[in-house]
């Protein structure tokens, strides 16, 4: 019975801790305020230039 639990607690934690980082790193994101200001990007920069 414990290596039952100890395989549910372990799953779920490999399964949720992942989602809950990704989760807070996204409202972190949303809420950096250089993000706010829609400075362009390096990515944003280099695509502009192979579209010429």
């Amino acid at each position: 019975m414990f290596i039952t639990i100890a395989a549910t607690v372990a799953c779920v934690s490999v399964a949720v801790l992942p989602a809950v980082a990704e989760v807070k790193r996204v409202l972190d994101e949303r809420d950096n305020p250089m993000r706010q200001l829609h400075v362009p990007t390096r990515r944003a920069q280099v695509e502009a230039k192979s579209e010429r």
